[in-house]
């Protein structure tokens, strides 16, 4: 490190990466001065194939990505539970038998939770049904009010009613 440190010293340019003093606006000369790099005009054609190869594989390693974190984060099995670290198990053991009767009332108790979430998703389904064929029939009365007014309305104007006394 000392090395490097003397070798930075020893330039005009890097000598203020080495000093402890800070630089300041007005130590410009000490810094070297800045590189400007032209642009091309137009990029060769093989950079633009290369670029493009690079967006397509960055697209088809999202996707793996995607795939792998799915495959790892897998439900685990009941073979996976019972046998943890893969250590073998006595399945007569008094652990094993209570481990395996909580995995099956587990089980036991989804299976019922997902029936009563069944059970109330077919209810709302009636109720959305039902209240579906009362807003179906409110829409026909109101249409048929709405005709019958505008019946009544013509034909007080046809008896001569004025405007403003034909009914709301």
């Amino acid at each position: 490190m000392r090395l490097l440190g003397v070798g930075l010293a020893s330039t005009s340019s890097g000598s203020f990466l080495v000093t402890k003093a800070k630089a300041t606006h007005l130590e410009l000369d000490r810094m070297g001065a800045p590189v400007f790099e032209w642009i091309p005009e137009q990029l060769p054609k093989n950079s633009e194939g290369q670029n493009a190869q690079l967006v397509v594989q960055n697209l088809a390693m999202g996707k793996l990505k995607v795939a792998l974190f799915e495959k790892e984060g897998s439900k685990k099995s009941d073979r996976r539970i019972l046998f943890p670290g893969g250590k073998g198990r006595h399945l007569t053991a008094p652990e094993a038998i209570a481990q395996k009767r909580e995995m099956e009332n587990a089980r036991k108790q989804e299976d019922d939770e997902r029936e009563v979430k069944k059970a109330k998703r077919e209810a709302r389904k009636a109720e959305k049904a039902r209240i579906e064929v009362e807003w179906k029939v409110m829409l026909a009365e109101h249409s048929a009010a709405v005709e019958a007014w505008v019946g009544r309305c013509a034909e007080l104007k046809m008896a001569g009613t004025r405007a403003k006394d034909l009914p709301k």
